[in-house]
């Protein structure tokens, strides 16, 4: 499908150029005004702005629908005005709103923020999306850790190899080698700067690290189950949209469940510590699931946010590492000179 632009207010998906045509001939409007669009997915930043927007007109009693209908597409940059647009004309021709919605969630959060389910109520689509502002906000937050991590060492990096290209000019050496070396690394701390200002790092580590993966599973399981949907139900929406290294952990969950093997037992052994399946094994007398699966999601929060101290303190520490090479190398090449012209004085 691609994006057409219908005059000033309207941007759909169509097949062809053809289709675009004959809906703005059916509707009275001029095909002079269609024009195609290239639309990729939300940035991490983007999708946290609209996000928040829905949520601030979500709380004042405003439906989910009719938080997306009253963004004025305006009052956000370029960025993001052509996707508010996007959801808005879809929804005015009847799509539904989690459809709608979803369409332009970032690439790389897809598997863990794309949870709205289609199907289900009011609550349920306003919890999920609960959930997807969460991770988004725990993404830029680290995201803006690492950056700020990054400019230090970049700054320290970029002076040492600014230091040794004037000692060889006054010398004059050749330039070319350092100059390559010089462009290399700038190019290499551009593409990390880049990669992690879009947000990559986040996805990264939660492929990488159960923390991260069972914190965001029992969160959006926490928002369903609260929205009214059965414990399978649940665990089906979950599997879903679960990365391929939980799959597995959640299908046999599932079929526990169905074969009716008591919950405490179905569950994933390894979302609960002792304490809290120790909790967990008292739902049937207590009735409480939430109440354990919360106090799981908080407890992996906890882990998740002390490897993210470590992550932020980790990068300064190995960028000084990195540039002290530099400065080292840089200072060997200043002195040798006036080493050598002190040998020879003795």
């Amino acid at each position: 499908m691609k994006w057409f632009q219908i005059q000033e207010q309207r941007i759909l998906p169509f097949a062809n150029k053809l289709d675009a045509y004959r809906y703005a001939i059916e509707r009275n409007l001029s095909v002079k005004l269609i024009k195609p669009i290239s639309l990729r997915p939300m940035t991490t930043r983007a999708c946290l702005t609209l996000f928040t927007h829905i949520l601030h007109h979500v709380n004042t009693g405003h439906s989910l629908q009719s938080a997306l209908m009253q963004q004025n597409h305006l009052q956000y940059g370029a960025e993001l005005r052509r996707h508010v647009l996007a959801i808005q004309s879809l929804l005015s021709e009847g799509h539904h709103v989690a459809k709608a919605l979803t369409v332009f969630l970032p690439q790389n959060i897809k598997h863990l923020a794309g949870s709205i389910p289609v199907e289900g109520t009011e609550e349920a689509k306003i919890a999920a999306l609960r959930v997807a502002h969460s991770i988004l906000q725990s993404q830029q937050a680290l995201t803006n850790k690492l950056l700020k991590s990054l400019t230090y060492p970049h700054l320290v990096i970029q002076s040492s190899l600014l230091l040794a290209m004037v000692n060889a000019v006054l010398s004059k050496q050749s330039i070319i080698m350092l100059g390559i070396t010089w462009g290399l690394i700038s190019l290499l701390q551009l593409a990390i700067s880049v990669w992690v200002y879009r947000g990559h790092a986040y996805p990264a580590l939660s492929r990488l690290l159960v923390s991260f993966r069972s914190n965001n599973s029992l969160l959006i399981l926490v928002a369903l189950l609260q929205s009214g949907d059965p414990l399978q139900g649940a665990i089906e929406k979950l599997l879903e949209n679960s990365s391929k290294q939980d799959k597995l952990a959640l299908h046999r969950c599932l079929l526990l469940l169905q074969a009716g093997t008591p919950v405490p037992q179905a569950l994933p052994k390894h979302w609960f510590n002792q304490q809290i399946q120790t909790q967990l094994e008292q739902v049937y007398a207590t009735g409480d699931l939430v109440t354990p699966l919360t106090m799981a999601a908080q407890s992996w929060d906890e882990i998740n946010q002390r490897i993210l101290n470590l992550v932020s303190k980790a990068f300064p520490i190995l960028g000084i590492v990195i540039a002290a090479l530099f400065v080292t190398q840089t200072l060997m090449a200043l002195y040798a000179p006036l080493m050598e012209v002190n040998t020879l004085g003795f």
